[in-house]
């Protein structure tokens, strides 16, 4: 559980990007395969990745980007 209180998931698109769901929400973040690879370790980006997720929910909610639907 994250400082949010939400929960990260890798989902599998069936891409070579990293995909992230974020728990009760159908918001979800990508991130390419090219940016993950520039972290050493998974846990890097992991961490990194949590961090990012939660800055920007606490500045711009939990709201789904309505310019892809």
């Amino acid at each position: 559980m994250s400082k949010s209180g939400y929960e990260f998931r890798l989902v599998d698109e069936g891409t070579l990007d990293t995909v992230i769901s974020v728990s009760g929400s159908d918001v979800r973040y990508t991130y390419s395969q090219e940016y993950r690879n520039a972290f050493d370790t998974f846990d890097e980006f992991w961490a990194w990745v949590v961090k990012d997720i939660e800055e920007d929910i606490a500045s711009n909610g939990l709201e789904e980007d309505l310019e892809d639907m």
